[in-house]
């Protein structure tokens, strides 16, 4: 009797303790990086009791800085190992919120505008040269294209003469978009840098002149 009623008392304990309960699923590393050519990339991994949930459904909200009513909302599928992207995203501040169930994330993107040269051209005049360009922004975001647009900055200029190593400045000239400068340099390869700023991403164009 006293063996059976030992028993019972170890049963109801285990009855009482119960299953242990999986761990909540977090949302870990939500990231949004701008990379070199000024797109964003966001992502993220779904990790349930410290393993990635395959296949985990994602859904990924943005939402523009000073601009609460628009949104964007993007349904994602993550890999074998929890792993979830967004990628070639236009840049734009603003806020990224991952959503896995009834857990969620949201994380604040600080982004810089893509900018670069246009209608580059180079045309040398004996022992120097006419540089012609314009500087340009790219303003969108991920809810809308943008356009290229005329750009003000500062804008230096280069040139290595054929068969050197190195770049010697000609000058750091204050544009508005399209510029033209006359300056010494014959054959060679001539370099037009911007170097960016708080809003704006740098940009640095090389080519060759042709003579004329």
């Amino acid at each position: 009797m006293r063996v059976l009623l030992t028993a019972v008392a170890l049963l109801a304990g285990a009855v009482v303790a119960g299953p242990a309960h999986a761990a909540a699923a977090q949302i870990r590393d939500l990231r949004a990086v701008q990379g070199k050519d000024g797109f964003v990339a966001v992502t993220g991994r779904v990790v349930q009791d410290g393993k990635g949930v395959a296949k985990a459904p994602v859904g990924l909200t943005y939402v523009p800085k000073g601009r609460p009513g628009d949104s964007l909302y993007v349904p994602l599928t993550g890999d074998s190992q929890g792993r979830f992207a967004l990628r070639h995203v236009l840049p734009h501040d603003g806020t990224w919120t991952a959503a896995y169930g009834t857990t969620s994330r949201k994380i604040t993107s600080n982004t810089r505008y893509k900018t670069g040269f246009s209608r580059v051209k180079i045309t040398r005049k004996g022992g120097r040269s006419v540089v012609s360009a314009r500087l340009v922004q790219y303003v969108g975001s991920p809810i809308e294209n943008g356009s290229w647009s005329s750009l003000k900055g500062r804008v230096k200029i280069s040139f290595r003469k054929k068969g050197s190593k190195t770049f010697v400045s000609r000058g750091t000239f204050t544009v508005k978009g399209t510029f033209k400068k006359t300056l010494t340099g014959g054959a060679g390869t001539w370099r037009l840098r911007y170097a960016g700023g708080t809003e704006w991403l740098a940009v640095t164009a090389d080519t060759r002149g042709t003579s004329r």
